[in-house]
């Protein structure tokens, strides 16, 4: 895509349509209120409108707000369907790294874990933490927590490997962001080295326990 068609895209994005907005406004608004129901029908009124757009931004969010409703309602195969048509039309229109892209990737790959598809979900998480770490840097929290969905995808595909550079990277920042002693960091730990126990691998499973037995410790 060229830089001018990139900048039309962008200043047709800018241009209001009052009844495509309004569908968008009701679903927000819906979807705030769990009213999943009334959400998904707003949306979908939202996509149709947004036909008239041709390959628009607004058309690609249309879908990914469509999409939002039916992962929640468990519609995973109309969910996935809608993430990929609205992420398709968003990264031809939008710069790769662009932060619109990280949720709704982030979302798709929790559907695709969902339907048991974790090579798919690991793809698509990964893509994520890199928008997020060009974004915020690589010790941001939202990095960290890419990192923990990425670890849990790649034990399920049984990519134990992965899976433990992964948890590694989610300690780091975790560690970076609450201190190495900070008690927040025992649910990942634990998780951690419960699977690295479950994986027959004791060394590695007792060098987490120890940093759990370490903030455990009373305080003298």
């Amino acid at each position: 895509m060229t830089r001018l068609a990139l900048l039309l895209a962008l200043c047709a994005y800018s241009a209001a349509d009052p009844a495509w907005q309004k569908d968008m406004d009701a679903g927000k608004a819906a979807f705030a209120n769990k009213a999943m129901s009334q959400a998904e029908k707003a949306y979908a009124s939202a996509v149709k409108k947004a036909e008239k757009f041709g390959r628009d931004v607004r058309r690609g969010e249309s879908l990914i707000a469509l999409a939002r409703v039916q992962r929640s309602l468990s519609k995973l195969d109309d969910a996935a369907n809608n993430y990929l048509l609205g992420l398709d039309l968003l990264q031809e229109l939008l710069p790769v790294d662009d932060l619109r892209l990280a949720g709704p990737l982030d979302e798709f790959g929790e559907v695709m874990a969902a339907r048991g598809d974790f090579e798919s979900a690991v793809t698509l998480g990964l893509h994520a933490a890199r928008i997020y770490a060009t974004a915020y840097g690589p010790r941001d929290s939202k990095v960290g927590l890419a990192a923990e969905r990425l670890a849990r995808h790649c034990v399920k595909a049984e990519e134990i490997a992965k899976a433990i550079g992964y948890y590694d990277q989610a300690v780091a920042v975790k560690e970076k962001n609450l201190g190495p002693k900070n008690p927040g960091l025992l649910p990942l730990l634990d998780e951690y080295a419960a699977m690295l126990r479950e994986a027959k691998l004791p060394k590695e499973a007792e060098r987490i326990e120890a940093k759990a037995a370490a903030i455990r410790k009373p305080k003298k």
